[in-house]
């Protein structure tokens, strides 16, 4: 997911609650603060996994190919997104601000 984010739009990512080493493992992986299945077609599903990260830069560095009309939104502005979320991310999105304002993120 880091590579990801630095590839795709030039950000530096770092988790939140990332797990501390156990029993000897070093590659302990990130923990989401949510996670769903939802189906597409009755062959398809996708699995979706919810991380909380905190940026070094809100500058995004991501060709117009890869990421059209971004901007960064805060607990008001969630409802007023056009086009709109659907209930589920609109939740989904709610609790994770919600969360980064209780961890002073």
């Amino acid at each position: 997911m880091k590579r990801e984010a630095k590839e795709e739009v030039g950000l530096d990512i770092n988790f939140v609650h990332y797990p501390v080493e156990r029993r000897g493992n070093k590659k302990e992986f990130a923990l989401p603060f949510y996670a769903n299945r939802h189906t597409i077609t009755q062959d398809h599903s996708h699995y979706c996994l919810f991380y909380l990260c905190t940026i070094n830069s809100t500058k995004i560095n991501a060709s117009e190919k890869e990421l059209k009309g971004y901007r960064w939104v805060g607990l008001d502005d969630l409802e007023k997104l056009s086009p709109s979320l659907n209930e589920g991310d609109l939740f989904t999105c709610r609790e994770a601000l919600k969360l980064g304002e209780e961890l002073a993120l």
